[in-house]
Parts: C-alpha cells; structure tokens; sequence
C-alpha cells in the first residue's frame, strides 16, 4: 500500500512529489474533462460571470439562469422526467435519505455507497441474486408502504456492475418500491458515447418501477456537483425539503463549462477512453495481473507487489484502503482520456516487465 503523500501539482496525466514527476494512473477522472483546455476556458469565463461560487441558497427568491439552464440540459442528457443539480453526490444521496428516512423501509444491496447510508454503514446488506427470496420477505413484512431499495451501479473495487435482473422477480403485492441507484462511476462512461448513466435503460426496462438515479458528477463527468433524476414528485418535493433548501449550490462556473462543451467534448473524450482502454486489454497476460469489465476504465489487481513495481518505473496507481480505514488495500490501475500513446507504451513496458 502506498503511503500517504502531498502532490504540488497534477494535470490529470501527471502529479509532482517531492520534484519528482509520476505518470498519473489513479483517480476517477475517467474522460480527463477537468485538465482539457477548452473546458478549463470556460470555466475561467464562468468565472467573470459568476465568481468563483454562489453564495446563496437554492431556494432563494433569485436563481442564477446557469442553474436552470443546467438543469434542462440534464434532463435531455439522462432522458429524465426531472432533475435536481446539488453541490457533490454525497449531499445528492443524502438529500434522498433524508426525504424517505421517516416515510420507508430500506433495504441494502452488497455494493450500497456511503452517500446512501444512514448515519452509519447499514445492518444488513441483501445480495441481489443469493438473497432474492430473502430481499422479498423483508418486502412483504416491511411496516412501511413505501420500501427503498438502495444499489450503487458500479463497484470500483472489482469492477463489477450491478445486473438489474432481479427486479423482475420482485413483487410489490401492494407496496410501493422506489429503487434508488448510485450511478456516480457510470456517468461519463456507461450509457453510450455521452454517458448518460442507467436511467433511461431502467425507465424502458421497468416502466412501472419508481427509480431515482443520484451520484457525482465529479468523475467522469468532471464538474463538482451531484445530481438526482427522477419522476417531477419525487424531485419537486426532495426540492422542498429542508435539507436541500439549506444547502450551497454547485459553484455556478464549473455548471457554465458542462454546459458549453457537452456533448462533443464528452463523445471525444469517451472515444478517446475506450481506444486507451481496448489498447491495454490488448497486452500479453493482462488477465493474469488485472480483474477487469469490457469497456469500463478501472483494472483492479490483488498482486501486493505489483504497486511497488510500478512506482519504481514512475508510474502511480491507485492503492489505499477503502471505504475506511480498516479495509484492506486495493490496487487499480485507472485510465483516462489523456492518456498519450507513450504513456501506453511506459505502462505496458512497466507491466511487461512485472510479468517476466
């Protein structure tokens, strides 16, 4: 496990510590969108707008027009009935909690993020496919009526991503399930070239299910703000609550950017991604060293020796415990869009060389 370190410096590709430079294999900043020029020049134009934040509250009797704007374009991008803009997708998760924390029953898949928590990590977590009969009864002999299945839609620490299947087989038998997914990892990279996430494909799969879809959009997307897509009821009265109308808004320039580069930046981005990615799952014995999904941009390895190996040839993967401190380490090797054919070539050699 690597030690915790300072970096003086980092433009997505590359960190500086101690004067040394490292090519950056970490983080979740999958397309590179916040290290790119143009967005970086948008945001500076944001910026003489619209400060370098909002002080005010969303609810105030003055919006800025950027908030609204965003917002619209977001319900295009995630084809979402509504959609709700927060300053991170930790405040989006917990907005969501918050709401339904007196009015539901709540049931935890394996994979549940913290921002979906409540207060403390759950009691009981529910694996979707060993414990369906099992996640069914607590259905049945929930007081509720209402019952919040809650699910991250990606699990970096594998990687895996969450089959949907088992909705199929749920029943509500009068009660009204509102599936909750944490889409943060997916936005930017699953769901097509812009990357609009899982909503759309759970809306056409289960019309009749009630799903709300939250996360950050501070990884793949690379704007410092959360979001939650729903139905208009559910976000016009999680809007209402206090806990949101309490909270500071997304800073404003970073929403101006999203806005002036998406989609093109982010389909060249994402083109650019997925190259990158087919060109390491091209390399002799990659299966051997990394746990991998098609497409997704985090290779995963359980090879303790494997970190040390490539911060000798400079190159900084991401290992650290998570999600506490407790956990043991995990060692990824993390992509991004700006990622140049060399440094393919020093991974590859530094893998190469890990291997013989």
């Amino acid at each position: 496990m690597s030690p915790s370190v300072i970096s003086q410096f980092i433009d997505g590709r590359t960190i500086k510590i101690d004067g040394k430079i490292y090519l950056f294999c970490s983080g979740t900043a999958y397309l590179g969108i916040p290290y790119t020029e143009e967005f970086k020049r948008y945001f500076e134009e944001g910026l003489h707008y619209f400060g370098t934040g909002y002080a005010g509250s969303p609810a105030g009797n003055m919006r800025l027009s950027v908030y609204e704007y965003t917002e619209e374009c977001m319900k295009g991008w995630l084809s979402a009935e509504d959609v709700l803009c927060l300053s991170s997708g930790m405040l989006a998760g917990q907005c969501v909690v918050n709401y339904f924390y007196d009015k539901a029953d709540f049931i935890y898949l394996n994979n549940s993020h913290p921002a979906l928590w409540q207060h403390s990590p759950p009691a009981r977590y529910f694996h979707p496919e060993h414990d369906l009969q099992k996640i069914q009864e607590t259905i049945d002999a929930a007081a509720r009526d209402t019952i919040l299945i809650l699910a991250s839609s990606a699990d970096v620490l594998t990687p895996s991503l969450l089959s949907f299947d088992f909705l199929r087989q749920l029943e509500a038998r009068g009660k009204c399930i509102v599936f909750v997914l944490d889409d943060s990892h997916a936005f930017g990279v699953i769901g097509g070239d812009t990357g609009q996430g899982h909503y759309a494909l759970l809306k056409k799969n289960f019309p009749l299910l009630d799903v709300l879809v939250l996360g950050s959009l501070g990884k793949g997307t690379g704007i410092p703000a959360g979001v939650i897509a729903g139905n208009h009821t559910w976000i016009k009265q999680i809007r209402d609550t206090a806990f949101y109308r309490s909270a500071s808004p997304p800073v404003p320039a970073a929403l101006y950017a999203f806005n002036k580069v998406w989609p093109s930046l982010y389909q060249q981005q994402y083109a650019t991604l997925q190259q990158i990615i087919k060109q390491l799952k091209s390399y002799r014995n990659i299966a051997d060293l990394f746990n991998f999904i098609s497409s997704y941009p985090v290779f995963v390895s359980k090879n303790e020796g494997l970190y040390n190996h490539m911060l000798h040839h400079d190159i900084w993967l991401s290992s650290f415990p998570y999600p506490s401190s407790e956990d043991l380490p995990v060692t990824r090797l993390v992509l991004n869009a700006l990622h140049t054919e060399e440094d393919m070539n020093r991974i590859h050699l530094a893998l190469e060389s890990f291997v013989s």
